[in-house]
């Protein structure tokens, strides 16, 4: 959980430096409202060739954000747009025994949300093929 900082004081007065002031207590409250946008620290290849039948692991890291929740959601692209991957919620997705149907792209989106707000980012997209 957050820690939670001093409230901010508003200075009723028209000197530069009350002004000043506002502008701080304002910038405080607004960092406490809005979630971090996750930043990726491990993205994904840009391709991958597995072998049949092997196991494939997609993995993702984000660097720890000071306030919010992170969830992650897999999805996959065969053609058109994406799809969720079901129960592919965590930073690795694991494709136990690798089949032809199993071909595609695949990306994550990881998800903070404080407040009710969210911050979206998407990892790099990995256009997965199987290997001859």
């Amino acid at each position: 959980m957050a820690e939670r900082k001093e409230k901010p004081t508003w200075v009723s007065g028209y000197h530069p430096a009350d002004q000043n002031k506002n502008l701080e207590a304002l910038a405080a409250m607004v960092e406490v409202l809005l979630p971090d946008y996750p930043v990726l620290t491990t993205d994904l290849s840009d391709s991958v060739s597995v072998v049949a039948l092997a196991e494939q692991a997609f993995t993702i890291a984000c660097s720890a954000v000071a306030r919010g929740t992170l969830t992650y959601q897999w999805q996959k692209k065969t053609t058109g747009s994406y799809s969720n991957v079901s129960s592919a919620t965590s930073a690795t997705y694991t494709v136990a025994s690798w089949a032809a149907e199993d071909e595609g792209t695949y990306r994550c989106v990881i998800t903070n949300t404080l407040n009710n707000t969210t911050a979206i980012t998407y990892s790099n997209e990995c256009v997965a093929t199987t290997a001859e």
